[in-house]
């Protein structure tokens, strides 16, 4: 199964002079949600759908709890959950407080094992409408 790509274009404003750079970026063909995940694992394992979908909230609690008591979550072989911030930057640490939070947002980092299944993906298909929207 291959994934394909598209071409985005992106201004360069580090730039002096501001031009345009071009990128590829994977199209996400579907979402899979809770229901057809669980179907999947369900098929593979002595579990039935309702122990898994069980599971899976069970586990999303517990993440979320964690998450929100400071902890870091270790998921070995599928990597680590954290929590982090985006707050207003101060010239002196006693200007910092709770109010230059702005966004409070959650921090995966893949495991080694899983970059490096990744890393090994070879097939990629670039679409062909692709580059035609960027001529003329």
């Amino acid at each position: 199964m291959a994934v394909t790509c598209t071409i985005s274009k992106r201004t360069n404003s580090i730039s002096a002079t501001p031009n345009h750079v071009y990128h590829l970026k994977p199209i996400i063909s579907r979402t899979i949600d809770v229901d057809e995940m669980a179907s999947r694992i369900s098929e593979n394992c002595s579990l039935t759908h309702a122990d898994v979908v069980a599971t899976l909230s069970a586990l999303n609690h517990q993440i979320l709890l964690a998450l929100k008591a400071g902890h870091k979550i270790d998921l070995s072989w599928l990597g680590s959950f954290k929590i982090g911030i985006e707050t207003q930057a101060h010239t002196t640490p006693e200007a910092c407080g709770k109010a230059d939070i702005k966004r409070v947002k959650v921090n995966y980092q893949p495991s080694k094992n899983m970059k490096k299944k990744l890393q090994n993906l070879t097939e990629f298909n670039i679409d062909s409408k692709a580059k035609l929207k960027y001529l003329l």
